[in-house]
């Protein structure tokens, strides 16, 4: 007997140790993880505006030119402030790159179009190196609403972790949230004059139709999105949605432009299975989505105006996929069109 309690109480002490040292190891990668995870996210969110294809009237401020400043050649040099000019160590470039890279400038700032299927493998890294320069441009500016009241949209003050309220203005009165989590708030606080306009309608109406007694603490769902601008240009909006998948949800970004319309996909996590719906990352299930509107969001032959192309023997995740992204676009349409986006 005392044997087993010996060889129990040394089990446990192992137990114990090996936690406490998961628990420090963790405590030094969490931080690091999250930061190249926003990183990669960033990145991705940049991608959905930079295609295949690329008019650079998107650039409208940009000029490609080719000078030697010091010991940095500054291959792409852009005018507005929205840009730095993007200097690249000599070294990078063997000297039948650098040997190019004056008449491709030159070539790019009579032609403005980059055809990125024609380049040649010689070039890949001087035209990889303007897209950098161009990604570096995009500017995201993160805002928040909340769906509800009286058939409207409010838009939240920026949601940041110092304050305990979030405020929005309704009907000249200001009201105050508490988030609940990423996708929720609380109504806390009202002022006087929001307390009449209440006793006056007496009920919040939804954008859905349905219609809520007011109890002073309700909870509204909350869409958050970035507003997307390269100098001077607005490009459009992007919103994150994880649909349930046939094994995990799925984390995706979605570019969208002004009419409601895609402008770009990027998956950024999944763990679908390897080799059938894991092929839901793949660039050609992605582009598929490119340009089309929500009524078009269907499977092919699930619906007569279905467009997307299922991934084979991975039905249940390219349909998840895609109802998600129908469901995100459709939603974020209806906010476009009430006109309450910064």
């Amino acid at each position: 007997m005392g044997n087993v309690l010996k060889l129990g109480l040394t089990l446990m002490i192992f137990c114990l140790v090996a936690a406490a040292a998961l628990a420090y190891v963790n405590t030094l990668t969490a931080p690091v993880i999250s930061k190249y995870s926003l990183i990669r996210e960033l990145e991705a969110k940049r991608a959905l505006f930079l295609k295949d294809r690329i008019d650079l009237q998107l650039f409208p401020d940009g000029k490609y030119e080719y000078s030697e400043n010091g010991k940095d050649v500054i291959a792409f040099n852009f005018v507005n402030t929205a840009f730095e000019n993007f200097a690249i160590n000599p070294e990078y470039f063997t000297a039948e790159e650098q040997s190019e890279i004056p008449e491709i400038t030159n070539k790019l700032q009579i032609e403005q179009f980059i055809d990125f299927e024609r380049v040649p493998q010689k070039n890949k890294k001087i035209y990889n190196s303007l897209v950098n320069a161009f990604m570096s441009g995009i500017k995201f500016d993160n805002y928040f609403v909340v769906n509800g009241f009286s058939g409207n949209n409010i838009r939240l003050n920026q949601i940041t972790d110092d304050s305990v309220y979030i405020t929005a203005n309704f009907k000249n009165s200001t009201l105050f949230f508490v988030r609940e989590d990423d996708n929720r708030v609380r109504l806390e606080k009202i002022d006087e004059s929001y307390v009449e306009e209440i006793k006056k309608e007496g009920k919040i109406i939804y954008n859905n139709g349905t219609v809520e007694d007011f109890d002073g603490k309700t909870i509204f769902d909350v869409v958050e999105y970035d507003k997307v601008s390269i100098g001077s240009k607005f490009l459009g909006y992007v919103i994150k949605i994880a649909p349930s998948a046939y094994s995990s949800n799925i984390e995706t970004l979605i570019g969208i432009d002004e009419e409601g319309k895609i402008a770009g996909l990027k998956i950024i996590s999944q763990q679908e299975t390897p080799g059938l719906g894991a092929k839901c990352q793949e660039d050609w299930f992605m582009k598929q989505f490119v340009g089309l509107s929500g009524d078009e969001l269907e499977l092919r032959g699930k619906t007569p105006q279905g467009k997307i192309e299922s991934i084979t023997a991975a039905t249940i995740t390219s349909d998840a996929v895609t109802t998600g992204v129908r469901q995100g676009v459709e939603s974020f349409r209806k906010i476009i069109q009430a006109g309450v986006l910064e």
